[in-house]
């Protein structure tokens, strides 16, 4: 999983270069940007359905959790989901982690950050040249997570983007 603070996030995670891995991204993006979804397919995003389609989903997550078992694949999402791009850690969502427990895999956190003034936040504004810098925070075991504790778990991870967010934002 992933922090997403910034349009630009997308581009870093695909230049890493992470071979058999699968970027989730908002189904939203088919109609916001319609052109730019023919760049996700030939990278192979996956586009998950708005939360406001709870069906719809829950049956995408269950058929990632049968792909990455099948394909032996990591699918990347980001915890804070769709939201307004801000400069910080917002809410976490529950579905990559639902995800990650279904399919006994561990959650590697990934830290962007990308300073405040080279962020274009949510539009395509002219902005600073500058350096984004990705960070392995932690892998996360699964092994012993259970679904009733769910949110205890969310929150340890959530915790870990918070001081990593604290420590390269002194001022």
């Amino acid at each position: 999983t992933f922090n997403h603070n910034s349009i630009l996030d997308a581009f870093g995670l695909m230049a890493m270069g992470l071979s058999e891995t699968r970027f989730l991204m908002t189904e939203l993006i088919l109609y916001q940007m319609p052109f730019g979804n023919f760049m996700a397919w030939g990278v192979g995003c996956l586009f998950i359905p708005p939360k406001s389609s709870r069906e719809r989903r829950i049956a995408f997550l269950k058929n990632c959790v049968v792909r990455i078992k099948k394909e032996s694949c990591s699918i990347a999402g980001s915890s804070e989901g769709v939201h307004r791009h801000e400069h910080g850690i917002c809410r976490f969502n529950r579905g990559v982690y639902h995800m990650a427990l279904a399919a006994e895999v561990p959650v590697v956190a990934l830290y962007i950050h990308l300073p405040e003034m080279n962020n274009p936040f949510n539009d395509y504004r002219a902005f600073e040249s500058g350096t984004m810098h990705i960070t392995h925070l932690d892998t996360f075991q699964t092994a012993h997570w259970k679904l009733n504790s769910l949110d205890e778990h969310i929150e340890v991870v959530r915790n870990a983007y918070i001081e990593e967010f604290k420590k390269r934002n002194q001022s």
